[in-house]
């Protein structure tokens, strides 16, 4: 009797602590779905937040488009304006004098310079805009990048929190765990999703960033094809008035051969020798300013080739890296699950112990069942001692793994040099522009000088003759002309083929992310990369804003000379 009643009051403490068990467990069911409907919460808001982002970078993009059409309009209508068909309409009458000619002259350059310095200043504008919406776009990234650190935070304390009051739980508590796991199931689904979406995005920018890649590379052919022609115009005027000279030369030493009414205008022919020779000059002085912008630009374009080499085998060993991580991945999805149904089944041996100790209770004494269940409690600390070793070996394996991905992902930082490269185009084209304004300066003057030597009509002939030669030549050049177009398509296939091959590595990125945070200790590994990447990070931008003041540095020092 008396052990009846001792094993009586033993069974109602046992029901006692199993009711403070339940209430306990009720007290975390209703913690965890707070928990869940603030992530829950939290996801909404942060969807919300990208749409509204992206509304709003669709809209930007749509001005930024308009704004670029209209500018190259305005370029055209410009350079359409400058070539010498249209100069030839636009010059003075030729029955006034030199002077009224010049003015003229002049008032239509301070025109067109005024012209040139507000589509300048539009440019600055336009700039400084697009320099905003970089800031705004990793801003937003920042934020974003946080909110999934906090999320999965949250979701390692609710792990956390299972796996240490996981032990002594009833039916009833367990059925409760399963209720928690499929609300978490649910939430990792919407956020798969939110995910999904977000790699469309950025599918979406990636195809932006190649039209605008596109838009630059055609700028360049445009660059390229003016700069040829006006090399040629540039030799047909050097042409010209080496002719001119030698007429010149030619009248000082056979005066005989020159008509009277030259001879009265001989002072006027040799004021015009002067501007000729300084004419003569100015165009050496600018010959030579092209050549150093040519060899800037073949050196930019050597640079750009080296760069897409270099991010070639940086995707090549990308893939390997990729491929070798995926192959550890699910040799650790494999493991976890083993270890997974082996805890099952400890727990499944720790009811079956716990029955049969409650049988040898009822038979054979309380001090047995002691006994056994203490040797059972020891074996079991045992094998949750063999589980936490593996669960640090998986951690240290996980740490290698997120240490390559960071390395991965400053990697493709070094995919902005080209674009540096693309900004020292576009100051060179400023250049090219200047050049041609003075240029045009230039052949306004010669042109004059041609007005007034009416009496040379032999010369007309041999100009004639001279301008078919050089519509051949320009055929030639619109037949290589299209040879260049030809292979800058191939070039730009070949871009869009490592753009894609981008994209594919930055969706596994993502996945392997996502994989990531479903372990419980990736929080801490996380946090430890994503210093180390952000310091790198930092260290890159500070060595990309020194190289651009060297080579504006050097650039200015060139235009100088």
């Amino acid at each position: 009797m008396a052990t009846l009643q001792i094993a009586n009051l033993r069974l109602s403490r046992d029901v006692d602590f199993q009711k403070q068990g339940k209430l306990s467990a009720e007290a975390n069911l209703a913690d965890h779905m707070d928990r869940v409907r603030l992530l829950e919460d939290q996801l909404c808001a942060a969807q919300i937040d990208v749409d509204d982002k992206q509304l709003e970078w669709e809209r930007r993009q749509e001005d930024m488009e308009n704004i670029i059409s209209q500018l190259e309009a305005e370029r055209e209508q410009i350079f359409h304006a400058a070539s010498l068909a249209d100069l030839k309409h636009a010059l003075p009458d030729r029955s006034l004098p030199v002077s009224h000619q010049l003015e003229a002259a002049l008032r239509m350059l301070v025109e067109r310079s005024r012209l040139l310095t507000a589509q300048e200043i539009k440019i600055s504008g336009l700039e400084t805009k697009i320099e905003k919406l970089k800031s705004k776009l990793t801003e937003a990234n920042d934020r974003m990048v946080q909110k999934e650190a906090r999320i999965t935070e949250l979701r390692i304390d609710v792990a956390r929190n299972d796996l240490r009051e996981g032990e002594g739980f009833t039916e009833y508590d367990n059925k409760t765990r399963q209720m928690v796991r499929r609300r978490e199931g649910e939430a990792m689904k919407s956020a798969q999703d939110v995910i999904q979406s977000l790699q469309r995005q950025l599918a979406k920018k990636d195809e932006l960033v190649e039209r605008y890649r596109e838009m630059i590379k055609d700028h360049r052919k445009e660059t390229n094809a003016r700069e040829q022609s006006e090399q040629n115009e540039i030799r047909n005027l050097t042409e010209v008035i080496n002719n001119l000279n030698d007429r010149q030369v030619n009248k000082l030493r056979n005066p005989h051969e020159v008509p009277q009414q030259l001879l009265s205008n001989s002072k006027d022919m040799e004021s015009h020798t002067e501007a000729l020779q300084e004419l003569e000059s100015m165009l050496k002085t600018k010959d030579e300013e092209l050549s150093n912008l040519r060899s800037k630009y073949s050196a930019l374009k050597e640079t750009h080739k080296h760069h897409l080499e270099t991010s070639e085998t940086e995707i090549h060993h990308l893939r390997h890296e990729l491929s070798i991580r995926n192959a550890s991945h699910h040799e650790y999805e494999t493991e976890i699950e083993a270890l997974k149904r082996n805890l099952h089944l400890n727990e499944k041996e720790l009811a079956l112990a716990a029955e049969a100790a409650e049988e040898i209770q009822r038979s054979r004494g309380l001090q047995d069942h002691v006994s056994k269940l203490n040797r059972e409690l020891h074996k079991r600390d045992a094998k949750i001692a063999n589980m936490k070793e593996a669960i640090e070996q998986l951690k240290e394996a996980l740490i290698k793994t997120a240490e390559g991905a960071a390395e991965a992902k400053i990697r493709e930082s070094n995919e902005n040099l080209a674009a540096s490269a693309d900004q020292h185009g576009l100051g060179d084209s400023k250049r090219i522009s200047q050049l041609e304004s003075k240029i045009d300066k230039m052949t306004k003057t010669i042109q004059s000088h041609k007005k007034a030597e009416k009496e040379f009509q032999d010369t007309v002939l041999k100009i004639t003759f001279e301008l078919d030669k050089k519509e051949r030549l320009v055929e030639k050049l619109q037949e290589q002309y299209k040879d260049a177009q030809k292979l800058s398509e191939k070039h730009s296939l070949q871009i869009l083929r490592v753009a894609k091959t981008r994209t594919h590595i930055r969706v596994q990125d993502l996945q392997d992310a996502m994989q990531m945070e479903m372990m419980t200790v990736a929080i801490m590994i996380k946090e430890n990369v994503s210093q180390s990447y952000w310091k790198k990070r930092r260290k890159m931008r500070l060595k990309r804003q020194k190289n651009a003041g060297r080579r504006r540095r050097k650039c200015r020092n060139g235009s100088t000379r």
